[in-house]
């Protein structure tokens, strides 16, 4: 900007000189011409005076005349007969020959005219003012053209130096354009810089608030002031829209669902980190989903999606063996034209899969007591020798079938994460109470059961923590053989209560180490069924445990026995 008005104050004064320069030339050129014609014609009117006065009437006074005024410098007089035939002229004897009738002064003069002209002499061969008049000489023979001649050199020689004077004149005035330009572009400029660098904060929203400098100019200070204004509202706009992008974009790039967003012609635009994640790829909008995604499953169903204006949703599974759900919603947006979505849902067709395992197994464990409590009833009720064994196999089923009831009721009950009533206790009181609840079981199968337990204290549900203790304790019992151990051990370790129960019964094989949480799952079918259980008691454990964030470690060896360790938080 500052460049564009120094450029343009310069071009204009140089403009100005240049024209007033010419016109000062222009001027001058015409007075020193008038002035000259004005000297001619005073020449013209001496040598005039001079004639009459001599009377010369012959061509030799016409020659003495020449001659006279040859002796002065630049004049040169010239006698012409009314018929152009030159009878003298001032230094040169040879153009007596030539006919002048038809030159522009000497026309004029003809008719009694001043007679004016400038052209370049062939004679002499320089440019020459004319001036020629008719001189009558009282008692003469006739009349004949009086002409002088002054060269324009001789008229333009004093124009030089005042020419070297407008030229000095004229740099001087130059240079000091050129200096109040500079200062004129600077003061000028001025009200623009300001307003550009409040311009340059309107769109910067982190920008530090600077006070308003103001000018001298009203009408700039009004722009500078608005502009501050605007800035002010602007930046307040831009900072509310980033914060919520920065919140949509912590809210997209947290949630369990994979955003894909293609344009109409199939170029991802946007997506957040679980798509990355999900699909194995770094987005890098715009880019052609073919080269982010290899899959053909799901580029087929794109194509569809786009092509058939459909939506579409199936499961998709890796190699890793988790599936995703992928759904296709076509958009009709000028500048997104699908979404894709995709969910990691291993966990919910798991669960989804137990859940049917689970009533499977339900039906059939319920099946059989109920079978046998109908059997031995219709038995009892045609043979009456029997009554006894009957009437105890039925009430032993019938409470297996209500035990089984129950656990269900207590699973069920821990997945709806009802609120417990916790409070702080001495988990060494509780663990007692299972371990001597336990203990007529273990005599019965002649196994020793030990306890070594310090005192730990806790918050949780006294209940749920007893049934987790007393779960494991039984669970260690019935796959113990006669003669074995069972021991229960409770310490403080680093802030934390360890709760661990040890037999050395038939163990777990390495296989089902995983599966001895899942419901209803045995490792030894018929040695539970023998002793009554449900095939619930660890799955209660677990939740009871994933409830307080009590981690559960187990270890086993076949035909060694296995090892129970779950970690309380002390309070």
């Amino acid at each position: 900007m500052k460049k564009i008005i120094v450029r343009s104050l310069l071009l204009f004064s140089f403009g100005i000189l240049a024209v007033f320069s010419i016109a000062v030339i222009i001027v001058m050129d015409n007075m020193n011409k008038t002035a000259a014609k004005d000297h001619a014609a005073n020449l013209l009117s001496v040598f005039e005076n001079q004639m009459i006065l001599g009377r010369y009437a012959s061509v030799e006074d016409y020659k003495t005349l020449a001659a006279a005024a040859g002796e002065t410098k630049d004049i040169r007089v010239t006698v012409i007969a009314t018929n152009g035939d030159v009878l003298a002229d001032t230094g040169f004897e040879n153009v007596t020959d030539k006919n002048h009738s038809g030159r522009k002064e000497v026309i004029e003069a003809l008719r009694g005219e001043i007679g004016t002209d400038i052209r370049m002499s062939e004679t002499v061969r320089i440019r020459l003012l004319y001036k020629a008049k008719l001189v009558e000489i009282p008692g003469g023979a006739e009349r004949v053209v009086l002409r002088v001649a002054v060269p324009i050199q001789s008229i333009n020689s004093y124009l030089y130096g005042t020419l070297l004077i407008m030229a000095a004149i004229f740099l001087l005035i130059l240079a000091a354009s050129v200096l109040v330009s500079r200062y004129a572009a600077e003061k000028i400029n001025r009200p623009f810089v300001l307003i550009k660098e409040k311009l340059g904060d309107v769109l910067n929203p982190t920008a530090e608030a600077k006070p308003i400098i103001l000018t001298k100019h009203d009408d700039i200070n009004v722009v500078l002031q608005d502009i501050d204004e605007i800035s002010e509202k602007l930046n307040s706009t831009l900072a509310g829209y980033q914060s919520e992008k920065r919140k949509l974009e912590l809210i997209l790039n947290n949630i369990d669902y994979g955003i894909i967003a293609l344009d109409r012609e199939r170029r991802v635009v946007s997506c957040n980190k679980p798509a990355e994640d999900y699909f194995c790829f770094e987005c890098i909008a715009p880019a052609p989903i073919e080269t982010l995604i290899r899959n053909k499953n799901i580029l087929d169903n794109i194509y569809q999606a786009v092509g058939k204006n459909e939506f579409i949703s199936y499961d998709h599974t890796r190699l890793n063996g988790q599936t995703f759900e992928v759904r296709f919603f076509p958009v009709n947006l000028q500048e997104v034209s699908l979404i894709i979505t995709a969910q990691n849902v291993t966990d919910i067709r798991k669960t989804s899969l137990e859940k049917q395992e689970f009533f499977a197994n339900a039906g059939h464990e319920l099946n059989t007591p109920l079978s046998s409590v109908i059997g031995y009833s219709e038995m009892l009720r045609a043979d009456k020798k029997y009554n006894g064994a009957f009437t105890e196999t039925i009430l032993k089923e019938a409470l297996r079938m209500k035990l089984l009831i129950e656990d269900m009721l207590k699973i069920s009950e821990l997945e709806e994460n009802k609120e417990l009533r916790d409070e702080a206790f001495d988990l060494n009181a509780v663990v007692g109470q299972a371990v001597t609840a336990a203990l007529p079981k273990a005599e019965s199968k002649q196994i020793t059961l030990t306890a070594n337990l310090a005192s730990c204290a806790v918050v949780a549900n006294p209940e749920k923590i007893t049934e987790v203790a007393a779960n494991l304790i039984d669970n260690a019992i019935k796959y113990t053989n006669a003669g074995g151990t069972v021991e229960v051990g409770l310490k403080a370790e680093n802030g934390k209560a360890v709760l661990s129960v040890k037999d050395n019964g038939i163990g777990i094989p390495a296989k089902a180490l995983s599966r001895v949480f899942e419901r209803f799952y045995r490792v030894d079918k018929g040695r539970s069924k023998a002793e009554g259980g449900t095939g619930l008691g660890l799955a209660i454990v677990k939740h009871i445990c994933n409830h307080y964030n009590a981690p559960i470690k187990i270890q086993s060896k076949e035909g060694a026995g296995t090892e129970i360790t779950v970690t309380f938080t002390r309070a």
